[in-house]
């Protein structure tokens, strides 16, 4: 019976080790992709800002011609 408990304590800890690893490469991963994600957040909102301020720009120039 002591055989098998050892066995079963070198098979707990093996499983153990093995979901860490598994599980410290999972949140690495997701901390990288949340980081690209977030700079792609950023990037985006400014191209908007900048298509605003064009479109408002734009907008000032026709009506300006219109008068």
């Amino acid at each position: 019976m002591l055989i098998l408990q050892k066995k079963s304590d070198i098979m707990d800890d093996e499983l153990r080790l093995f979901v860490e690893e598994k599980w410290g490469a999972y949140e690495k991963a997701l901390a990288k992709k949340d980081a690209l994600l977030g700079r792609h957040q950023h990037t985006m909102a400014l191209v908007r800002t900048l298509a605003s301020v064009m479109a408002l720009g734009m907008s000032v120039l026709i009506a300006y011609k219109v008068w």
